[in-house]
């Protein structure tokens, strides 16, 4: 099955496998924030404030959790306990059965950057700045500022945490004291998550690139021009990285070199993020679909 929200307000089960439509659950506002499936169960958060968990076969409620603030941050699930950030300024714990909350932490803006799960920490951004790592039990072990909002959601891997900011850097962040090992500058604000594939580091930019870095040392290893704004987050498959851009196209990228393989063309911008599953690449675009392509 494939879940998608929707700024309809909707959160949609199709088939993976046709498209068809299977159920809709309907929360009252636009959803930002994408789903993450655990098991029988689908999280996802809404501009209504809540978070929803929701039965993955039914569509039935399960158990809903009031914030203070809409919510745009992606939640992610460990050991039991779901996590995600507000626009309140807090990042939230809860039990993943029943929706109790285990704790809460205040930063310092609005989160809707996602949460990463280390093994010895949590790991998330602010929209004034600041990156925090945190330990399984809400104490700040760390908090490194940058000169602009972090969106962008932080990626583990290598040792090193890597993020991006609206002040137009990719940081590359010592996992256990939080300094910058390294940082590369852009053309523009850097909305696009990371993903690693343990040799290179692959985000999208607003000056329309999508960049390699070499995780070591942060030294470009290729950069490939869209048309448009790539605030959508890379996905990496088979020796080839797929993101989307603000021109309405899906590209593929050979991952070592970062020449096209092929772009497939859609009617409006693609901000969201592809996903991959058994050969299938899944996106949604600004033209109201979603399209599943054979890679």
């Amino acid at each position: 099955m494939l879940y998608v929200g929707a700024y309809d307000s909707n959160l949609y089960a199709l088939d993976a496998k046709t498209g068809k439509f299977l159920w809709k659950y309907p929360t009252e506002g636009g959803i930002g924030s994408s789903p993450w499936v655990d098991g029988e169960r689908v999280f996802v958060g809404s501009q209504d404030r809540s978070l929803y968990a929701v039965n993955a076969r039914t569509g039935r409620l399960l158990w809903t959790f009031p914030t203070r603030g809409p919510i745009y941050s992606s939640p992610r699930t460990q050991l039991g306990y779901v996590f995600f950030g507000s626009d309140d300024h807090r990042l939230y714990v809860l039990n993943a059965l029943n929706g109790r909350k285990a704790w809460a932490f205040e930063a310092e803006g609005p989160i809707r950057s996602s949460p990463a799960l280390g093994e010895e920490a949590i790991y998330f951004g602010d929209e004034v700045g600041s990156v925090y790592a945190l330990s399984a039990e809400g104490r700040l072990r760390w908090r490194f500022r940058a000169r602009r909002g972090v969106t962008s959601s932080p990626c583990v891997g290598e040792g090193l945490l890597f993020v991006g900011s609206k002040d137009w850097h990719l940081y590359a962040l010592d996992l256990t004291a939080g300094w910058a090992v390294w940082r590369y500058r852009t053309g523009g604000p850097v909305v696009s998550s990371p993903t690693t594939d343990g040799s290179a580091v692959y985000f999208g930019s607003a000056d329309r690139r999508v960049y390699a870095l070499n995780v070591e040392n942060g030294e470009v290893l290729w950069r490939y021009e869209t048309e448009g704004q790539v605030t959508s987050s890379p996905r990496v498959h088979d020796g080839a990285v797929y993101v989307g851009s603000t021109d309405g196209h899906l590209y593929a990228l050979d991952a070592k070199t970062g020449r096209l393989r092929w772009r497939f063309p859609t009617e409006g911008p693609i901000v969201s993020t592809p996903c991959i599953a058994d050969g299938i690449l899944y996106v949604g675009s600004c033209d109201h679909r979603i399209y599943a392509l054979q890679v």
